[in-house]
């Protein structure tokens, strides 16, 4: 999985595995949105506003499950690339 913590007043980390983004929100919530491709991850992460470009490119776009019974593994440690 890569995932990082990002700046927003609504989502603290993003995640991507597998065509899946995993988005843990600051409520402490997370969401899963199936079929998203990596560069919608990327857009993410260097947007100037994550919360604008999650409304505009993710919500209600692809298929959402949550919140999660379980985070994915190690999704809340710092930076983790695999």
């Amino acid at each position: 999985m890569i995932q990082t913590a990002v700046e927003s007043s609504n989502i603290c980390r993003i995640g991507w595995e597998n065509e899946t983004l995993f988005v843990l929100f600051k409520h402490g919530k997370t969401y899963s949105y199936a079929g998203v491709p990596v560069s919608v991850y990327n857009l993410l992460i260097e947007a100037p506003s994550v919360g604008k470009a999650f409304i505009a490119e993710v919500r209600d776009k692809y298929p959402t499950t949550g919140p999660l019974e379980t985070k994915p593994s190690n999704f809340d440690l710092p930076q983790i690339t695999a």
